[in-house]
């Protein structure tokens, strides 16, 4: 304990001080007070780096590194995940348990010996042949569809539809008694879409009439439950694999909204094929042009892709980053120095150039009928678009109930929850329509062409010059992952211009981490 900061707390009855109107002073910290977690955090982190020979994370604190023994381990609470050989986990066990009570409840790993299946913070982790596999916890959606009282009606193939300017202007506010149950069935929505990418919007657009639910918004929430009561596993596939580059994935719906006219910025840092984190979130500002929108959508995951960079560089990898847009106009203004004729946005975005010029990071050019991204933006128009975007995440639809996961406890559903009771593209075979027309009329179409790095692209004017546009591609993996990439993909090239400090905007999450590491290296 601190003894510049004690805690007190009450005397049980039978403490006979107690009625002489004492209190105690705890001399260790107890579960439940505000001190305990930061001290839990000191004791064990001084143990690991100290006693053990661990590096700890610089970006986030609780993450460790052994170099020698090449163990990895993160902390969150009094959880530890940690990888290795498996002499090295039985050293690592071993000596924990000198200190700590300590139980292992899984070993995922190859041998006959160790487990398949495990529950790491409620999700579900199961060892293959191929890789590794991970899925939400599936009560989340049980118990979702429950209190929606879903169970066995009939499914949809999207989980969303855009609002209509009529539906919006007819709109009323829900009765007063609903608004609670409202409110927790689409928190349970919102804590769910950080496992399902294919909802994050959906989920993201009922949660924004949270304070003031609506008509429109109880029928938006019980369509998402249909959608989920027909598609109620979604599985994250992580197999082997090489990598050499960080790749975030941003896209930007421009004045998505009929009632506010924000918009709705979505990305996803990859690693190869494996989805490590997407996000869908509606932007602050009303962006009075689509290139500002797109803008702050590519600040945004270049800060995300900053943030991971310096995770991985905790653990000893160093991988560079790209950020993949398609905006003609982020393009431009990266491959420029300052505002230009766009003064409005906000200056302090401009880091984003500087990084460029730094080659700090890559920002390319993917065509907007091909943005797997497209995903967290929008609502797309029926099944096969949502599982070919999926497909190149390397995610995938399953039925039945995975094994070892907890079970649901019965009932009729949380009191709050139970008493509700209640971009239009065709992929085929992984090409879609658009991209199928326009390789048919790309050869003899172009008017402009630009060279770039030695490769001819498609050229669009953009305030009086020419900024290269991608070509087509078929749609069988993501823009990174194809053999002619730098070839079909242009990427943007800075202007020559002197380096200076970076604009570091308000950071957030992953972000945070990329702004605190670039703000260390310049210092």
């Amino acid at each position: 304990m601190d003894p510049s900061n004690p805690v007190y707390v009450d005397l049980p009855a039978e403490d006979p001080d107690r009625e002489r109107g004492m209190c105690g002073q705890l001399m260790a910290h107890m579960y439940g007070t505000q001190p305990a977690a930061t001290g839990w955090h000191t004791e064990f982190s001084s143990f690991l780096c100290e006693s053990l020979g661990f590096t700890q994370g610089v970006a986030p604190a609780c993450v460790f590194h052994h170099a020698g023994r090449k163990i990895f381990t993160s902390v969150y609470g009094d959880d530890f995940l940690t990888t290795g050989a498996a002499e090295d986990l039985d050293w690592f066990k071993q000596t924990l348990m000198e200190t700590y009570d300590l139980t292992e409840s899984a070993r995922l790993g190859p041998g006959p010996a160790d487990d398949k299946t495990a529950k790491i913070l409620n999700r579900v982790v199961t060892w293959t042949e191929n890789g590794l596999e991970v899925e939400a916890d599936p009560r989340q959606v049980e118990k979702l569809v429950r209190d929606l009282n879903l169970e066995g009606a009939n499914a949809v193939a999207t989980p969303g539809v855009k609002l209509t300017k009529e539906q919006a202007a007819s709109d009323i506010e829900l009765e007063r008694s609903t608004h609670s149950p409202f409110r927790a069935v689409a928190a349970r929505c919102n804590y769910l879409a950080s496992d399902r990418p294919d909802v994050q919007f959906a989920a993201k657009e009922v949660c924004r009439w949270m304070s003031q639910p609506t008509t429109s918004s109880l029928n938006a929430l019980k369509r998402l439950g249909r959608f989920l009561e027909g598609r109620r596993r979604l599985i994250y596939k992580f197999g082997w694999q090489s990598v050499s580059c960080i790749d975030v994935y941003t896209d930007t719906d421009w004045a998505g909204c009929v009632r506010t006219r924000k918009s709705t910025s979505g990305g996803a840092p990859v690693l190869g094929q494996h989805l490590v984190k997407s996000w869908s979130s509606t932007q602050a500002e009303v962006a009075l042009s689509s290139g500002e929108a797109e803008y702050y959508g590519a600040v945004k995951a270049a800060g995300a892709g900053l943030g991971f960079q310096s995770l991985l560089r905790d653990f000893g990898i160093q991988l560079p980053l790209r950020v993949w847009t398609d905006s003609t106009a982020t393009i431009g203004i990266c491959s420029r120095d300052g505002l230009g004729k766009l003064r409005h946005i906000d200056t302090k975005c401009l880091w984003l150039q500087h990084m460029v010029r730094r080659g700090r990071v890559e920002v390319r050019k993917v065509k907007g009928t091909e943005n797997p991204a497209d995903v967290f933006t929008k609502h797309l128009a029926n099944a096969k678009t949502v599982d070919a975007l999926l497909k190149l995440f390397g995610c995938e639809y399953r039925s039945g109930r995975p094994d070892g996961a907890p079970k649901l406890r019965p009932g009729e559903g949380t009191e709050l929850g139970a008493s509700l009771n209640v971009v239009d593209r065709c992929y085929d075979k992984g090409l879609s329509a658009d991209a199928q027309e326009v390789l048919e009329v790309e050869g003899s179409a172009v008017k402009d062409l630009v060279e770039r790095d030695g490769y001819t692209f498609p050229a669009v004017n953009w305030e009086g010059c020419l900024v290269p546009e991608a070509w087509s591609y078929k749609q069988l993996c993501l823009p990174h992952l194809v053999a002619a990439m730098e070839a079909t993909f242009p990427v943007a090239v800075a202007s020559k211009g002197t380096v200076d400090a970076d604009h570091v905007p308000e950071p957030c999450l992953l972000e945070q981490r990329g702004m605190e590491m670039v703000a260390r290296e310049v210092s």
